[in-house]
């Protein structure tokens, strides 16, 4: 099944609904599983991917440079900078003129591509002038090396910082904007989405699964250590909360979906992980980083075509199931300079 393309942003180029994530290739996804993902994310109509230079220490870069090499201007090709590479270097990341370019040549390398189509700033930072990032980026786009500016993580007025200064400057303005958002945490809708959709910027969505938990994989099961969600890692303890169980078991065989065949609207399945964002038309994204076989993936790239295809409103559905913008599971950064809404991968 093909699924239908959606403009991307204001610049003209279409992409298709979802992304593959790769943050686990190269880890916890071997270069087998990745290629069968990645052929039945094309089968369905998949043309985005989405890796990072710090992901599985810059090898899901070079994994996903092999596996789309003489097929690369197929997609859409976004990676990331800013998170450190190397604890020992303490200007491996951040947002320094010196970092962009030295990482954004490093991804090159990896990727063995002569451009990447979007670039993130994987995390905002207060260490650097916000202008001093984004001459340095432009200098990039100018180069031919990236075609469009990407930012991760930023907070409504974060975001607005960016767009008000390469205006002033008359610089090339980030496009997109990449943002957690899920039932479990809402808080984009406060004033990330409106600023987004105020100043005509793309949204792309980052762990609409929660990490897994929306899957409901992990109700009234033992939840087992060293698994990627655990209770003995930092990242499965921000989701095991009371709260994010209770929204997660919170009466799903009350929310039937009519379209396919009459099974319950789970609350990980596509349409309904991020309701207002799929109304306002921006880019999910989803892949590697929860990992599922490649049947899972077409299982619910189907399911998500089919409700959408039957054009139904699934906002008051789920906020029988998450109260709108409260969140259920703690999100890294909250007080990164005292500002809300900031996160990490």
């Amino acid at each position: 099944m093909s699924m239908a393309l959606r403009p991307f942003g204001r610049t003209g180029l279409m992409i298709s609904p979802l992304t593959l994530g790769t943050m686990e290739f190269s880890s916890r996804v071997d270069v087998n599983e990745a290629s069968q993902l990645l052929e039945r994310a094309v089968d369905a109509g998949v043309n985005a991917i989405d890796t990072a230079n710090v992901y599985s220490s810059g090898r899901s870069e070079e994994m996903v440079g092999r596996l789309i090499a003489g097929k690369r201007d197929r997609f859409i090709l976004a990676t990331k900078f800013s998170v450190a590479t190397d604890s020992e270097d303490p200007n491996s990341g951040g947002t320094s003129r010196r970092t962009v370019i030295a990482a954004c040549e490093a991804s090159l390398r990896r990727l063995q591509t002569e451009y990447v189509d979007v670039y993130y700033i994987h995390r905002p930072s207060t260490q650097t002038a916000i202008d001093e990032t984004l001459r340095a980026l432009d200098d990039l786009v100018r180069a031919g090396k990236i075609r469009y500016i990407g930012s991760s993580g930023a907070a409504g007025w974060q975001l607005v910082e960016m767009l008000w200064c390469a205006h002033d400057l008359g610089l090339n303005r980030p496009i997109v904007e990449q943002t957690a958002y899920h039932l479990l945490d809402r808080r984009a809708e406060r004033d990330l989405i409106p600023a987004a959709l105020s100043h005509d910027t793309a949204l792309a969505v980052w762990s609409p699964l929660a990490g897994g938990l929306l899957t409901g994989k992990y109700l009234g099961q033992r939840r087992e250590l060293g698994a990627r969600l655990s209770p003995d890692n930092e990242w499965g303890a921000k989701h095991f909360t009371p709260q994010a169980d209770a929204a997660v078991a919170l009466h799903p065989e009350r929310v039937l979906d009519p379209v396919v065949r009459g099974g319950p609207c789970h609350p990980g399945d596509p349409a309904v992980e991020t309701p207002r964002a799929v109304a306002a038309g921006p880019v999910d994204r989803r892949g590697g980083g929860e990992r599922r076989p490649p049947r899972e993936l077409r299982h619910r790239v189907r399911r998500g075509e089919l409700r959408r295809a039957a054009g139904i409103d699934l906002t008051g559905r789920v906020d029988e199931l998450a109260h709108e913008p409260e969140r259920a599971v703690a999100v890294e950064g909250d007080d990164v300079a005292g500002v809300g809404g900031l996160h990490e991968l």
